[in-house]
């Protein structure tokens, strides 16, 4: 089975001076941060940076009562489509916390999925294939990416293990870098995350 999903999000700017751990920028200015067992310590301190920077917040008992809120606290990302070489980004404000639409369209809610905007990728369902497609039809170099329902349902499974992975990953960290409750800290950032 083919995993076409990974969870990203889009990195915040800010002075790093700000913080007292090590926070590692993408080489590439506006490259995509993935959320994979993989991620470094210096890129666990850009997520939490950019998690308080970019919704102006303080790492105390509110911004980690927030994290367990949902569409309280923001963070620019989602999941990266990718099969047979092409890949669609989350576009602009598609929300991390987003990529659980993905259950409601596979429960038949046709506007379920929101992928963002400038390009604006959308999906359709036809039988029981899915097709992504990259922009919208006014877009002559769109392109789609075609999955099946199951290939889908196998991704979100992965994605939630990915994530459960990195929470782990982050908790580890906080234990390490921060001077708070580590057991609060990381069952916020596990209902952010959506793995909870």
């Amino acid at each position: 089975m083919i995993n076409i999903f990974t969870p990203v999000f889009e990195p915040h700017y800010f002075d790093v001076k700000r913080y007292s751990w090590l926070i590692e920028y993408p080489k590439e200015e506006y490259d995509l941060v993935e959320l994979t067992e993989n991620i470094s310590e210096g890129k666990i301190g850009l997520l939490i940076g950019t998690l308080l920077e970019f919704n102006n917040s303080e790492l105390d008992d509110n911004f980690l009562s927030a994290l367990t809120q949902k569409d309280e606290i923001s963070l620019c990302g989602g999941l990266r489509i990718s099969k047979s070489g092409k890949f669609i980004n989350p576009s602009c404000c598609s929300d991390f916390q987003d990529w659980r639409e993905w259950e409601l369209f596979l429960n038949g809610d046709i506007n379920g999925v929101w992928l963002g905007h400038d390009p604006e990728p959308w999906v359709e369902m036809d039988n029981n294939e899915i097709n992504i497609w990259s922009d919208l039809d006014k877009n002559p170099s769109k392109f789609k990416i075609s999955s099946t329902i199951s290939e889908i349902e196998f991704s979100l499974k992965k994605v939630e293990i990915e994530l459960l992975s990195v929470s782990k990953i982050i908790d580890d960290w906080a234990k390490k870098n921060l001077n708070t409750e580590y057991a609060k800290f990381k069952d916020s950032i596990e209902k952010y995350l959506m793995v909870r």
